[in-house]
């Protein structure tokens, strides 16, 4: 696939983002927005960040926070329960100040705690939040 966002079941469109400009959109995105008071930036949006689209994500993030250090920034994965959450590819980054799951959509009896328990046990520690809750 190369160095593209890959869209992953939410049907074909344009490839907007490589890893060479993506941080430039992230740092004027984040100038643009870093004297707003009520931002969380949440990064992806049910993607996956692993593989090629890694860099592009971290891109992106790394250029937002290299102009906005006063606003909590995260990862949303796509949903489907165990292994799905942001800590998979991000949390060891400089940028990523909390952890997001996303239990919906595929495990009926996923007792979600047990991903949140995951993510809380990764050092350094850091909160984590279902953004799509089943």
């Amino acid at each position: 696939m190369g160095d593209k966002i890959e869209l992953l079941g939410h049907g074909k469109g344009p490839i907007i983002f490589n890893s060479s400009n993506a941080f430039a959109y992230g740092k004027w995105i984040g100038k643009r927005y870093c004297k707003c008071p009520n931002i969380v930036w949440v990064n992806g949006g049910d993607r996956q960040g692993g593989g090629d689209n890694f860099a592009i994500w971290n891109s992106l993030a790394e250029g937002i926070k290299s102009v906005d250090q006063n606003h909590l920034m995260t990862f949303h994965p796509f949903g489907g329960g165990y292994g799905f959450s942001s800590s998979k590819w991000f949390h060891n980054t400089q940028w990523l100040d909390f952890n997001m799951v996303q239990s919906g959509h595929v495990c009926k009896s996923l007792p979600n705690y047990e991903i949140i328990g995951h993510d809380y046990n990764l050092k350094p520690i850091k909160p984590c939040l279902d953004g799509e809750p089943r």
